[in-house]
């Protein structure tokens, strides 16, 4: 019995929107992103993988507004759709415009998109010459070109996954120690700025918990450890270590009365750092 693989949270979801009548391009394009399917970096829908049963306009909306890329499979029959207009591409650009989804034309027959709604964005393939069109030898050197590009978009999407994943991890670190230093270290370590707001109002309750009456507060005690721990990074590991190498060098030489007391000053400086 196949084992069914759970989908990785980085793998780009891309949907097909397109025309019945242009069906056979859609899956020409389709076997020229096999490659990247077996290779579990994207998972790729049309509505061809509809079950029977299913409420398929619920299901076609459901999968478009959890996808990371739409593909536009532009033709005239594409814009001549009311279904295609009204439903799936007013959503994919609203995904599009809040940044939530990447939208990419892609050129299948030739058509006119100057009063489109998506008419600004740039499409593919090269130039947006048509897959169909007389620039190129054949539709497969058209297809390999625009899988070239979208290629690119899956591995820029992918590492914007792996960004924001990395940074879930140490934000519900932060979240769990939830004090002061755990939320410095986050902000310091942090590659985005997203969470920036929540950040501060939580470092503004933690302090205003404080006992502003104590001589010595939580808050200067907390800052008072994140401040000893640098000074112990910096005398036992750096300062530490070259007396131990003095120590080393001075093994090297000849024993006298003089070096033998540089030996011993060495060795209880040591022991002091280390106390």
């Amino acid at each position: 019995m196949a084992i069914r693989k759970k989908m990785s949270n980085t793998k780009v979801k891309i949907f097909l929107s397109y025309s019945h009548a242009d069906e056979g391009l859609c899956e020409e394009l389709l076997k020229q992103l096999s490659p990247l399917r077996r290779s579990d970096l994207i998972y790729d829908w049309y509505d061809r993988k509809i079950l029977p049963g299913s409420d398929w306009d619920k299901k076609i909306k459901n999968e478009l507004i959890n996808s990371d890329l739409i593909l536009f499979l532009v033709s005239p029959d594409f814009l001549s759709s009311d279904y295609i207009y009204e439903n799936e591409i007013k959503i994919a650009l609203e995904l599009h415009h809040s940044g939530k989804a990447i939208v990419v034309p892609v050129m299948l027959r030739s058509c006119d998109i100057e009063f489109t709604d998506f008419k600004n964005i740039q499409g593919l393939p090269k130039n947006f010459e048509p897959v169909t069109g007389k620039s190129w030898f054949n539709i497969d050197d058209a297809f390999k070109d625009t899988v070239v590009s979208i290629k690119l978009i899956v591995k820029s999407i992918i590492n914007k996954k792996e960004v924001l994943k990395s940074e879930d991890n140490k934000w519900e670190i932060a979240k769990k120690t939830d004090t002061l230093d755990g939320y410095l270290k986050y902000l310091e370590n942090s590659e985005i700025s997203s969470k920036k707001d929540i950040v501060i109002e939580k470092l503004k309750r933690i302090i205003s918990d404080y006992n502003e009456n104590d001589s010595i507060s939580s808050l200067d005690l907390q800052l008072l450890r994140r401040e000893r721990d640098n000074i112990s990074y910096e005398l036992h590991d750096n300062i530490g270590s070259k007396l131990s190498m003095i120590h080393l060098l001075l093994q090297q030489l000849d024993s006298n009365e003089i070096i033998d007391k540089i030996k011993l000053s060495v060795s209880e400086v040591k022991n002091s750092i280390r106390q």
